[in-house]
Order: C-alpha cells, then structure tokens, then sequence
C-alpha cells in the first residue's frame, strides 16, 4: 500500500496548491484519486493543526470585541489575541504542533496522472511538496 511520510507544516503549505488542482476537470479515476487524498489531507491538517492551533489560541490568547471590519467579516463573536508578550512562546508551541510526523494512508499525485492535463502547471505540481511525485525511468 502507498502512503505519504510528511509532517504537518508540508501538507498545510501543499493543501492550497491541491484545492487549485481539484477546480480541474480530470478523468473519474484521477478525480476520484485526488478527491480520496484531498479528504485525507484535510482530516489531518483538522486534527493535527485547526484542533491544536485553537487550543493554543485559547491558552495564549485574550478575548476581545471584534473591530467593525472583522463583524462584518467573521459575525459578532468575540475574537482571541495572543498579546505580544505571550507571542514567543505561542509561536514556539506552534511550531512543535507543525513539526508533528504524519502519514496519508493513500499514495501521492504522480507526473503519470497529470500527463494528459496540460494546463496544470508545474508551480501548482511543485507546491504539493510531498503529495507529489515526479516518476522518473531509469535509462541505461
């Protein structure tokens, strides 16, 4: 079985690129291949980042209202800062939860599948980082 080795800074930095390539229209196969590694992807960056990174906010960080700007953004709630004394130590605990090891049960984006979608471009293939992989024949 295939599986992806990355940590969770790489899938969040390659989870933009992959949203971009899912507004492809691809063949059932390839689109089903993306779709199942999309949804993987997005389960771990859930758990292992969005769950951590709100508890952090929720330590570090002091309630305030909500400038006009940000009600008419995100609602009424109240909002959570991290004052800038506590920055350095939020960020350092940020930085253990992105360093965190995972593993994507599925197998990456190969060249082979992109083969027959020209207009994909190789900035977006390389943005995925480790959830893609250049195929490459040995020629002797």
């Amino acid at each position: 079985m295939q599986k992806i080795d990355t940590t969770i800074n790489k899938l969040a930095d390659a989870e933009p690129a992959l949203t971009r390539l899912l507004a492809t229209k691809f063949d059932a196969k390839t689109r089903y291949h993306l779709m199942k590694l999309a949804n993987l992807v997005r389960s771990e960056l859930r758990e292992h980042l969005d769950v951590p990174r709100q508890g952090l906010f929720k330590e570090f960080g002091v309630e305030r209202q909500p400038t006009d700007a940000e009600r008419a953004q995100r609602g009424p709630s109240p909002l959570l800062e991290v004052p800038q004394e506590k920055l350095p130590d939020f960020m350092k605990e940020l930085d253990a939860v992105a360093a965190v090891a995972v593993t994507i049960p599925w197998g990456p984006i190969t060249a082979a599948m992109m083969e027959a979608y020209p207009d994909i471009s190789g900035a977006d293939l390389l943005a995925l980082g480790p959830l893609f992989e250049l195929e490459t024949t040995d020629s002797v």
